[in-house]
């Protein structure tokens, strides 16, 4: 049993919002959170005067045996340039593991890690998801890693 396992869904939403605001001020951005939930919105990360994002932070407990699956619904999140997933992994370590997948990675996946799912006359809406599995986690790994993927943006 680790830290980590003793946090509820609320509670560790809160610590990865903690997290994702000092991953980001590491990199140099001046990090700006609201106190009132906007819709899809967690964070705001400037970069320069004149570049900003929009910082959805998603926490999940690492499961090592299922699959981990996370999504967004499409109607209030919209893939545009300045929109950001930050995604951590808390697992057995003392810090959790941190993806940043911008949006429109969405549009341009041919992978089974970023898909879309759900319909518009179906029982689950339209969303835009991330699955998790033995074979996808070494792809999101990869492409995804916080520290690779700030440099690009």
């Amino acid at each position: 049993m680790n830290k980590w396992s003793n946090l509820n869904h609320l509670q560790l939403n809160r610590e990865g919002r903690k997290f994702a605001e000092n991953a980001f001020t590491k990199a140099g951005f001046d990090v700006y959170i609201s106190n009132k939930k906007l819709v899809a919105i967690d964070l705001i990360a400037r970069k320069n005067k004149d570049t900003y994002y929009e910082v959805q932070v998603s926490s999940i407990r690492e499961n090592k045996y299922k699959q981990n699956y996370v999504f967004y619904r499409k109607k209030d999140f919209k893939p545009r340039k300045n929109l950001l997933v930050i995604l951590l992994i808390f697992g057995d370590k003392e810090l959790p593991d941190i993806f940043l997948i911008p949006s429109l990675s969405w549009i341009k996946s041919t992978s089974s890690l970023l898909m879309q799912g759900g319909s518009e006359t179906g029982k689950s809406k339209p969303e835009w998801a991330i699955s998790i599995n033995r074979s996808t986690i070494g792809f999101l790994k990869e492409k995804f890693a916080f520290n690779k993927q700030v440099k690009k943006i």
